[in-house]
């Protein structure tokens, strides 16, 4: 279950001198570009699919977050053999490759996926249903909301809860009493785990305006938490804030130190969770100030 999987921090020991970098921080006019190259299709393997299933779950992913799937589903590859994959089912149009670019061109050494046209059929003729295609379509040039995306599956994969416990992208909503209409309580979280608990995991990048974004969403979050209705199971509900980097993180936690939440309330960076999974959650524990529900 989550709460055995990773070992929970107090903050109090947690020092914030320096920020390390991430792969998946945003820049100013940052955009995701589709690299196109192209080959003639052939049949998947049993490996190919697995890589498919997983990237049609996790809705986008790099070789990196791949691979540590890959061996929780006891895949043995190595990164050179996953990237050789990746190329190959990309060219053939079984997924789709972006590359992160600026105006002054820099751009990423590394590459997201998504699911590809080939692959939404392939999927589809074997049974399996590609997700939210029409949602992905919309969002694989907005670099910031690809890259929250893959935050949060970085970290959702490192939690010990099998991916079958994990939705990404999943809209949590109180249904409308009037059936025409779209109900107005509604949050997109990057990760729902289901575990012995509802954990959603927000990843936070520092987009402009992105602390009054967190505190819409925080706000709606509230509203949602509170009804006993919502479409799909929320049970004693938490937060886990994924910051850019570790000056970052300290910024949301003096962020929460203002506005406390109702609900039980984590944080950590990227370059944690890449660099100590196992101890990389962080959360503040002062005199009334937080419930008796965070873990001692």
């Amino acid at each position: 279950m989550f709460n055995n999987a990773i070992k929970l921090n107090n903050a109090n020991e947690f020092t914030m001198e320096g920020a390390s970098s991430s792969p998946f921080a945003v820049y100013a006019d940052e955009i995701s570009v589709h690299e196109k190259r192209y080959s003639l299709p052939a049949t998947p393997t049993e490996v190919d699919k697995a890589i498919l299933q997983i990237i049609n779950k996790t809705m986008f992913s790099t070789s990196a977050i791949l691979i540590v799937q890959l061996k929780n589903m006891g895949v043995d590859v190595d990164i050179t053999n996953v990237k050789n994959r990746l190329r190959r089912l990309s060219e053939a149009e079984f997924l789709a490759a972006y590359r992160f670019k600026l105006p002054d061109g820099g751009k990423s050494s590394h590459l997201a996926y998504r699911l590809g046209w080939r692959g939404a059929g392939y999927l589809k003729a074997n049974g399996m249903q590609p997700r939210m295609t029409t949602y992905l379509a919309g969002i694989s040039e907005d670099a910031t909301a690809v890259k929250k995306i893959l935050s949060a599956a970085q970290l959702a994969i490192r939690t010990g809860v099998t991916l079958d416990d994990i939705q990404f992208c999943q809209p949590v909503f109180v249904p409308s009493k009037d059936p025409t209409r779209k109900s107005s309580k509604i949050f997109r979280p990057q990760a729902v785990i289901q575990s012995d608990r509802t954990i959603f995991v927000e990843a936070i990048r520092q987009n402009a305006n992105w602390e009054t974004e967190l505190m819409d969403k925080l706000a709606r979050m509230e509203i949602v938490c509170r009804s006993r209705q919502t479409n799909i199971p929320v049970r004693d509900p938490a937060l886990i804030l994924v910051a850019e980097s570790t000056a970052h993180m300290g910024m949301l936690l003096r962020m929460m130190e203002r506005k406390p939440a109702s609900f039980q309330v984590y944080i950590t960076a990227d370059p944690l969770v890449y660099a100590t999974p196992e101890a990389c959650l962080y959360t503040l524990k002062r005199a009334n100030f937080w419930t008796s529900l965070f873990a001692s």
